[in-house]
């Protein structure tokens, strides 16, 4: 399982159903990470030529509170990170999640 601390301005975001890809760096941090909890029917992970999953459980936490928010990561790409809400000339995972029903 994947989480992720937001501030309160991303996480009303994907509450209210707003904001519906988690943006991070593609740097070995998350790479490690991605890949702990990659699921496919051929387990293959590469960053060159990442694939659709098989439903990553994720938490979006509110900072380190007790409130969160349970979804599923469907797909995972590496986009630019100058076209993403983190505004970074690097490459960036973006997971495509939808959130569970409480």
């Amino acid at each position: 399982m994947l989480t992720f601390n937001l501030k309160k301005q991303w996480y009303d975001k994907i509450a209210s159903g707003e904001k519906r890809i988690e943006y991070r760096e593609a740097n070995p941090y998350w790479t490690k990470r991605i890949e702990k909890v990659w699921t496919l029917k051929d387990r293959f992970f590469s960053l060159t030529q990442p694939k659709n999953c098989l439903h990553i459980p994720c938490v979006f936490r509110l900072g380190y509170t007790r409130k969160y928010l349970n979804a599923v990561i469907d797909e995972i790409h590496i986009v630019d990170g100058k076209e993403t809400d983190l505004c970074v000339d690097k490459p960036v995972y973006a997971m495509h999640f939808e959130l569970e029903e409480e």
